[in-house]
Formats: C-alpha cells, sequence, structure tokens
C-alpha cells in the first residue's frame, strides 16, 4: 500500500522510546549532527522510562531507579554524575540492616560469591542461582530456622534488584554488587535521578503518547516506514500517522518489538518488525525476560517510623525486612527533615510474584495490604500522610542459565544499515543496569553516525 508521507514527517532517525538509553543516544546524535532530523517517540506521556522522580509530601522520591552502582572513574556515568551534585556511599554501609544471624549471613553471601566465581573460572556449571543456595547451605551447619531465615533474606535481596525469584536467574548472569554486597560504591542524586538525566533531555524532538506499532523496511528504498498510533486530546480519540526515516533506533525492551519467545514472563509484542528480526537476534532475544516490581512510598509525620526503628539515623536510610509471609519483599526507611519538622519516608519494596500478584490492583488495595504488613512490624504505627504507588510490570532484564556473553554480544550489533538495538539488556558488562542504559545509548548514537559518514 501506498502511502504519502508529508516533508514534515520525515526523518534521519526516528529513536523509539524516551528512557535513558533513548534520550542518551538522540542527545549525542543532536550535539555532533545538528543538521540532522532526529524524533524520539514515547508511548507514555512521561519521559525517563524508569527514571521517574516525583514528589512526596514535598520530598522529592524516585519511584523507579534510585541509585548509580558500580560508580567508579571508568563507569559510563562517572562524567555525567560528576556533573550534577551527588554523595557517594559504600555498597555494603547502605544496604546494611539489624536482622538477626547478620554475621552468619554475611559469611553466607560471601561464600555464595566464592561459588560464583568458581563457576565463572570454569570449575563448575552455570545453574539458577537458586541451586546453587541451595547448596552453600547445605555446606554449612545451620539450623532449621537460621537456615529459613538466611535463604528468605537471600531471595528478598535477589528480588528487589532483578524482580524473579532466584530459580529463574542466572548463577553467573546478575549484579553481585547489588546482591551480595562484596564491594563497590554508589552514588545518589541530589533531588532525585531525573536530575542526572533531564539534561539529556532539552531541545530535544520528543513527542509523548506516540504508540509505535510497525517499523517496515521498504523494498527497493533505503527508507524505513513507521506507523505510529497516536494518543487522542480529552476525547480520548487517538490517530494512525506514518514516518519515515533512514535508520530507526529501538532503545524500548526486546520483548516489545516481536522476537519470538516462550519466556511467560515477557510482556506483550506490539510493535511488528517487518521484515522480523534474524535468527541470529530471535535466538538471543527469546532468552532474555523480564522481573516485575512495584514500589510504594508513603510519608510519616513526626518521626513516627524512625522512632520506633531505633537503628535509624537522620538523612541516613535503614532496610528492614517483613515479619513472617508478606508480599513485600524488604522495605527502605529514610529519615528526613523537612522546614523543621521531621518526616520519614519509607518505601515498600514488592516484587517477583508477589508484585505481579497485584499488578492489576487498586492503589487502594495495594496501600491497604502494605499497611497492614507494617502494623505487624510496628503495631502503634497511625496512617501515613502520603501515599505513592509506582507499577513497573516487565522492568528490569534478566537472564536464564547458560547464557553467554556471546548472546549478549549478538544484540549489540545493528541489523544491516537500518535497525538499531539500544537498552541496558543490549550491555555485556553492565547489563540491567542504569549504566546499561546509558552505555548503550552512546554506542547506538555510534553505529549510526558511521552509517551517516560512510
Amino acid at each position: 500500500m501506498k502511502i504519502d508521507i508529508p516533508p514534515s514527517d520525515r526523518f534521519d532517525v526516528i529513536i523509539v522510546g524516551a528512557g535513558v538509553a533513548g534520550i542518551t543516544c538522540a542527545r549525542k546524535l543532536a550535539d555532533e549532527w545538528p543538521e540532522k532530523r532526529i524524533v524520539v517517540l514515547e508511548a507514555s506521556d512521561r519521559v525517563g522510562g524508569q527514571v521517574w522522580t516525583t514528589s512526596l509530601s514535598g520530598v522529592p522520591i524516585d519511584l523507579g531507579a534510585s541509585l548509580v552502582y558500580d560508580f567508579h572513574n571508568r563507569s559510563p556515568l562517572y562524567t555525567l554524575t560528576r556533573s550534577v551534585s551527588y554523595e557517594l556511599t559504600d555498597a555494603k554501609e547502605f544496604h546494611s540492616d539489624t536482622q538477626p544471624n547478620d554475621g552468619l549471613y554475611e559469611a553466607f553471601k560471601a561464600r555464595v560469591s566464592e561459588a560464583r566465581q568458581e563457576i565463572f573460572d570454569g570449575e563448575g556449571e552455570d545453574v539458577a542461582l537458586g541451586i546453587l543456595v541451595d547448596r552453600v547451605l547445605d555446606e554449612g551447619e545451620y539450623g532449621d530456622e537460621q537456615r529459613a531465615d538466611i535463604q528468605a533474606r537471600y531471595y528478598a535481596d535477589t528480588e528487589v534488584i532483578h524482580g524473579v525469584a532466584c530459580d529463574k536467574l542466572s548463577s553467573l548472569h546478575f549484579d553481585d554488587v547489588n546482591v551480595d554486597i562484596t564491594g563497590g560504591v554508589v552514588a545518589s542524586i541530589g533531588g532525585g535521578m531525573w536530575n542526572l538525566f533531564e539534561p539529556l533531555s532539552r531541545n530535544l524532538d520528543i513527542r509523548r503518547g506516540h504508540q509505535v506499532v510497525r517499523v517496515e523496511k521498504m523494498q527497493g528504498s533505503d527508507n524505513v516506514r513507521v506507523a505510529v498510533d497516536i494518543k487522542g486530546g480529552s476525547s480520548g480519540a487517538g490517530s494512525r500517522r506514518y514516518m519515515n526515516a533512514e535508520q530507526v533506533v529501538l532503545s524500548v525492551p526486546p520483548s516489545m518489538h516481536g522476537a519470538a519467545s516462550t519466556n511467560t514472563d515477557n510482556r506483550s509484542l506490539p510493535i511488528i518488525l517487518s521484515p522480523p528480526v534474524p535468527p541470529r537476534l530471535s535466538e538471543p532475544l527469546s532468552k532474555i525476560s523480564f522481573g516485575h516490581h512495584i514500589r510504594v512510598a508513603s510519608a510519616w509525620p513526626s518521626g513516627s517510623v524512625s522512632k520506633l526503628l531505633k537503628t535509624s539515623e537522620p538523612g541516613k536510610s535503614s532496610w528492614i525486612h517483613p515479619r513472617g509471609p508478606s508480599i513485600v519483599s524488604k522495605y527502605r526507611v529514610t529519615s528526613l527533615n523537612l522546614g523543621g519538622s521531621p518526616v520519614d519516608v519509607v518505601v515498600a519494596f514488592l516484587a517477583a510474584e508477589a508484585a505481579k500478584s497485584v499488578m492489576e490492583k487498586s492503589d487502594a488495595v495495594i496501600t491497604g495490604l502494605l499497611l497492614d504488613d507494617l502494623k505487624n512490624l510496628f503495631p502503634t504505627l497511625v496512617k501515613p500522610s502520603d501515599v505513592l504507588v509506582a507499577r513497573w510490570p516487565h522492568s528490569t532484564p534478566f537472564l536464564p542459565p547458560k547464557t553467554t556473553p556471546l548472546d549478549i554480544d549478538k544484540l549489540s550489533r545493528p541489523v544491516g544499515d537500518w535497525l538499531f538495538l539500544a537498552g541496558s539488556w543490549t550491555s555485556d558488562e553492565y547489563f540491567g543496569t542504569l549504566q546499561g542504559a546509558y552505555e548503550s545509548g552512546g554506542r547506538v548514537a555510534g553505529q549510526v553516525a558511521d552509517r551517516w559518514m560512510a
């Protein structure tokens, strides 16, 4: 079908997705090639992807990514982070808590790290992390209660980061700086994580409410035609629109663009690719899946939580685990002083199957479940002054056992001269992290620029 596309809808490159990878790619191309027409299409009404900074009772709060992990002078985000206000914290100190069996738990995590290193060194076969955890527990001399406590805490720590249970996660391919907490430095951004990335989005042509539904390489032409459904105004009526470009960058998760997958954790596939991705990509794409998260942030006046949590220090975060069965993996409590008045910000982390089970529930239902759980920890608590719920279905990429670095390397390569993949799931060294998303955006910008210079 021949479709006439007006000059105003013809671009040099169309970037799908205004998350960290997408806006990084657009920023670098716009700075180096100001004469090129570059557009970023975002399906939602918000820019930033998994970076979402908002306000809770006047306090800046990150409902998505909140820290830059593995921060050092060779990491991708080092220079950008140093351009804003930030604070460095030792990863082990930031994630410390005061649960029972702490000495045993720290020793257990160290042994899991050693066992993972043995697999990495070729001394064993990659297995699901849950299997490795059981092996390490079998090696130790733990009582039944100690074993159950250590296993539950390790599973909770893993789920908070990856949104998936240990029995689905490769022992090699997960972020042990976050989970094992064997070292490293984390950077927190003053005023929230969006302050780090907002400068990248300035003066870019970003079009919100533009859902890409089809990307088609036209036969006998250098053009790629992109079909877009545009959300309507107050009437709610939308419209279909077509755009052209010579290159298209897909910075949305791989399950968004038509990779055949048998993994039931993958999200729906609304973007149709024509022609489909070649076999060299479809196989690694079919292996990647995504974990589920919900974050519930609540504000408590008069420092009511920190008074009950005796280990809490002003301006510092404390991590606590629920007591008994709970839909919450962990809580983070931060004591602040707002205009001379103390306020506690409590962020509840729901992840994996627990998050998935309530993903479609209303904010009121999720909040009610959370408050009931907090009452088990602190029976005298009153209601919070403010609550925000953020849902992140299919948000964090993870890899199953026996996935190789070659699988990720394949995803970092362009498809011909017209299709490029960006996102943390295409970064081998920083897979599934903000560092990886930022690195991939810069890498793809270079790949597109190479085509323009050819």
